[in-house]
């Protein structure tokens, strides 16, 4: 499988990635300022998700769980589908 990306001033992300949270990073989180993110969120050079710390105890569960293990192909898939389906539920709150 080929992860479609898009990239950020040298960062690669996942396609589904919301931009908006790029933006809205806090420090310290995210694979440029976070290892545990680089690490364990990113197949090879592509940010996935948050990891779990990050994930909870600055975001909230509201960017996701996050991961505390290595990304897999079959967590991206996963992780593409809630990113969908979370930007789907945002655009249908915004036409209520």
């Amino acid at each position: 499988m080929e992860i479609q990306f898009f990239e950020v001033n040298g960062t690669k992300y996942i396609a589904s990635f919301p931009r908006d949270w790029i933006d809205d990073m806090h420090n310290y989180t995210g694979p440029d300022t976070c290892a545990n993110c680089k690490i364990y969120g990113s197949i090879g050079d592509i940010f996935i998700l948050f990891c779990a710390n990050c994930a909870i105890n600055i975001y909230h569960g509201e960017r996701g769980p996050g991961t505390d293990r290595r990304c897999t192909e079959a967590l991206a898939i996963s992780v593409d589908t809630l990113y969908i389906n979370l930007e789907d539920d945002l655009t249908d709150e915004e036409e209520i």
